[in-house]
Order: structure tokens, then sequence, then C-alpha cells
């Protein structure tokens, strides 16, 4: 049997394990939630905040705001839907006024099911959820945090926020 190493690691990362590696064992233990997305260094010159590619010293923030953003993805699918019901209508008038051959209906039907099937798809989409936190700093550069996880954009934002 083939086992996934990643698959395998996240599952000890969250469940916790023993690897016995030989002369000694390598013990994992158990989390019990998701490590953050970002993290607040101590340094000589005051704390730093780092997330994702961005840096920035605590001190230099100006303003902190955040919102949850609700949307639904829906413009490639509507396009897809679009786009192969017109391919099937110019077709069959293609067919019914313009003479061409009856074989080609046989296109029209599965370009039909297709547009079709992406106007199902579309009904069936639920909406995503995530948070935005908008941080603005003292040099006037605006930096956004998204995350999906609400506890830690509060926690995050309650950390950043700033004290004047």
């Amino acid at each position: 049997m083939f086992l996934n190493p990643v698959r395998s690691l996240q599952t000890a990362f969250w469940q916790g394990c023993e690897i016995n590696l030989g002369s000694s064992t390598l013990r994992i233990a158990a989390h019990a939630q998701r490590p953050r997305m970002w993290e607040i260094e101590r340094t000589a010159a005051g704390d730093v905040v780092h997330f994702g590619r961005n840096r920035f010293a605590l001190a230099d923030v100006a303003r902190v705001s955040g919102e949850e953003v609700r949307d639904r993805y829906t413009d490639g699918l509507l396009l897809g839907a679009v786009v192969f019901l017109a391919a099937a209508c110019a077709i069959s008038f293609g067919v019914f006024d313009g003479g061409l051959r009856s074989r080609y209906l046989l296109g029209t039907v599965f370009l039909a099911f297709l547009g079709i099937a992406g106007i199902s798809e579309l009904a069936k989409l639920n909406r995503q959820s995530y948070y935005e936190v908008k941080i603005a700093l003292v040099t006037g550069e605006t930096l956004t945090f998204t995350s999906a996880d609400r506890a830690d954009v509060e926690a995050f934002m309650a950390r950043i926020a700033p004290s004047r």
C-alpha cells in the first residue's frame, strides 16, 4: 500500500503520533487548532508583525478595519454556459435555415447539454465567505490580510489594533 507522506504528516500534526526512528522515538503532540497565519516577533527595535510576505513594525499601524466578504464566483460559469448555448443556437439555425447537414444537430445537442450543465452548476453554487483586514500604515501603505478563519482574524485585529 502506498502512503502519501504529505497526508501522513498532516494527520500526524492534527492527531498526534509516535514515529519509531530505530534507537529513538519521535513524538508529535496533537494540536487542538490550526496554527495561525501570522506572527508577531519581538525584536530590539520593537514588535514586528509578519504575515505572508508582508513585514511591518507594530508601531507603524495607523488604522485597522475588518469586514466579512461574501461572494459567489459566477462569471466563468455564466460565460461558459452562454457561449455553449449560443453556439448550439447558431448551429441549429444553420441546420434549419442555412442548409447545413443534419448531422451537425448532434453537436447542437452536445453543446446545449454543456450549457445546461453550466447553468445547473450556477444554481447549486454556494456563497464563499472570508474575512479581510485592511491595515493602514503611517507611511500611507495599505496592506490586506485575508483568512477564512473568523477567530484568527479577530485575534489578529485585537493584537495589532493601534492603542492611540
